[in-house]
């Protein structure tokens, strides 16, 4: 990590706030050996897990294809994996998902008893209590709306309900505003970030 962050950019490894809370977030959980799956990964996700942790199995599933992706499918079809995964990361993925509860319901399936699921979505606008969210908004708008020309919803502090709705227990929820300053500090954090861990029951 660099010591002096540019506009949020580490001037090392030039990555961005959200993904040092991601890599924050996985040291904090993270149990070494264990089966990954990870939704999605960005290159600096991806190169995070690769080269900082000890890991067993590591899949990476996205609906597109690339270098650094094994599983080529969309998160709301069935994705014929039960019980299979010890960890799931999904970071700043959910908010670009219309169908978000069956792409919830279809990792949940995929977790083993006890897994966890590590997730996180932006809110917006900052320090937003309830997620917003109007089928009728048309894509034209997401941008004014929500804050990205890609996003389905403004997601608020109240998105963990959607993981409590499909199943998961013991949902912690990490607010970076809440960590110490001097962590914040070294990290270079952005103290608008949030995200949960969640727990897949062992007896269902």
């Amino acid at each position: 990590h660099g010591t002096e962050f540019l506009n949020g950019r580490c001037p090392n490894c030039n990555s961005l706030p959200r993904t040092r809370f991601f890599a924050f977030c996985i040291k904090s959980y993270y149990k070494d050996n264990s089966s990954i799956l990870h939704i999605s990964p960005n290159q600096s996700e991806y190169n995070f897990i690769k080269n900082q942790l000890n890991i067993g199995k590591y899949d990476r599933l996205d609906k597109r294809k690339f270098a650094h992706i094994n599983l080529v499918r969309d998160l709301v079809d069935n994705l014929n994996i039960t019980n299979s995964y010890k960890f799931i990361f999904i970071w700043h993925v959910l908010e670009h998902i219309e169908e978000d509860i069956t792409a919830l319901e279809n990792l949940f399936s995929s977790l083993k008893p006890d897994g966890k699921l590590i997730a996180s979505v932006p809110i917006y606008p900052a320090g937003n209590p309830f997620t917003i969210e109007n089928k009728n908004i048309n894509k034209e708008e997401y941008e004014t709306v929500h804050g990205h020309p890609d996003h389905v919803r403004s997601c608020g502090d109240d998105y963990k309900l959607r993981f409590e709705k499909v199943g998961f227990i013991n949902i912690a929820t990490i607010k970076v505003e809440n960590l110490p300053k001097d962590q914040i500090k070294q990290y270079g954090l952005s103290t608008d970030h949030m995200a949960w861990i969640c727990e897949k029951p062992n007896k269902l």
